[in-house]
């Protein structure tokens, strides 16, 4: 709850957690929606995983394009492995 409402207050690092979290919960939807936010607030990490939701069709339709263009944000940002 911690970190969901940090999140909400426009902490790119703690959406980039919740996202996790979720992720490894199963809830691969409410994981994109919330590296959408992170990435939304410029976190690379964010971003990466947004991509990754994208390219695998994770919680939202694959949309491999987007998919490209968020993994050079992500890499542009810091996030080497992008």
């Amino acid at each position: 709850e911690v970190l969901t409402a940090r999140c909400e207050r426009g902490d790119g690092p703690a959406c980039v957690e919740v996202a996790a979290q979720h992720r490894e919960l199963g809830d691969l939807g409410r994981a994109a929606a919330y590296s959408r936010r992170a990435c939304d607030l410029a976190d690379p990490f964010g971003c990466a995983a947004l991509a990754r939701a994208w390219e695998r069709g994770e919680g939202v339709q694959p949309d491999p394009a987007a998919a490209t263009a968020l993994y050079v944000s992500a890499c542009l940002g810091g996030h080497a492995p992008s």
